[in-house]
């Protein structure tokens, strides 16, 4: 049986793979290994080893606290994988090269967030004003 932390790596890596269009033999290939190795990983069937992960980090292009993030908390624990329209919709925002753009679509998402978690009142004074 894997272990919970063994098992949270696997999916963040994953995560971090597809939100990098990267297929298990694309990363297999940059990290000199078999897609299998890489498979026992994402599942949490083996563990990744500190060096490993760093690797994984740099090619994923992703610090390694974000591996960890959500281990151990309420959010970590309940955490969802990620649907594959928000997985092509992450893919889409990286491969714009303006960075305004990029952070005009990320402001609009916030927003829509925000106005989503107002009530309706909320929603009606916002406008008035």
């Amino acid at each position: 049986m894997p272990n919970p932390i063994d098992t949270h790596l696997g999916k963040k890596i994953r995560e971090a793979r597809i939100l990098r269009g990267m297929s298990q033999s694309d990363v297999a290939q940059g990290l000199g290994m078999s897609f299998q190795q890489v498979q026992k990983y994402e599942s949490g069937a083996n563990r990744i080893a500190a060096g490993r992960l760093y690797e994984v980090s740099v090619l994923l292009n992703f610090p390694v606290e974000h591996f960890y993030a959500g281990f151990g908390d309420k959010i970590g624990a309940s955490e969802q994988p990620l649907e594959p329209r928000a997985a092509q919709a992450a893919r889409d925002l990286s491969r714009i090269r303006n960075p305004g753009k990029r952070d005009m679509i990320v402001s609009l998402i916030q927003e829509i967030l925000r106005d989503q978690e107002c009530t309706p009142h909320q929603q009606v004074q916002a406008m008035a004003n």
